[in-house]
């Protein structure tokens, strides 16, 4: 029991005060929350991955199992939702519903942050892996359950083209497997804007 307590304590009530702060902030100023989603999504987020995946020794082998094991963890999550939604005769559009919510999960503002508490830095990359598997299945598969299936393979493509932090990953990943260092001036730079992106996920969360 202690030791629950203590999980909540130091992983868990973090991130829940941090959006809370955020929430807070937003009754009372009303920011323009739209513009901070979009420095974080466009900016901060691709330095988070950039920095974490050049600064840790992930190894390949391990990269590719924790990939699929979270795409094997969407579609499974979906194969279930639409069977539940079939016995149950719902409507198609209930059932998109049903298969987004439980397929696709909150794995940037509050997964990487509470990961971040729970394991340390030194699981930040593996938890990153988990979290662009999520981004992308949601900007591809997930906008083709959305649509009922209408939408084109064209289209998927086209907005997952659109995930910056897609870019930062196979750009570090050719440094990793180059062997080439990044200039200590450009890591700095990338690295302080990552570290500021799970406070300012944590902000808009709220």
């Amino acid at each position: 029991m202690y030791l629950l307590l203590q999980i909540l304590r130091d992983q868990i009530l973090p991130v829940f005060l941090a959006a809370g702060i955020g929430a807070a902030f937003e009754r009372i100023f009303h920011p323009d929350i739209k513009s901070l989603s979009r420095v974080s999504f466009y900016i901060l987020s691709p330095c988070l991955v950039f920095s974490s995946i050049t600064s840790n020794n992930l190894p390949a082998i391990e990269f590719w199992r924790i990939a699929a094991f979270a795409l094997t963890t969407v579609l499974l999550s979906g194969i279930l939702a639409w069977t539940m939604g079939s016995i149950l005769k719902l409507r198609p559009s209930m059932i998109s519903a049903l298969m987004i919510t439980c397929m696709f999960v909150n794995g940037g503002n509050y997964g990487l942050s509470l990961n971040l508490f729970a394991f340390g830095t030194s699981a930040m990359s593996r938890a990153i892996v988990y979290y662009l598997v999520s981004i992308i299945s949601m900007y591809s598969l997930g906008v083709f359950i959305a649509s009922n299936g209408l939408t084109q393979p064209k289209e998927a493509f086209t907005r997952v083209a659109k995930v910056p932090a897609l870019y930062a990953l196979l750009f570090a990943g050719l440094l990793r497997w180059q062997e080439w260092h990044t200039p200590a001036w450009l890591y700095r730079s990338v690295n302080l804007l990552g570290e500021a992106a799970i406070p300012v996920m944590l902000l808009i969360l709220g």
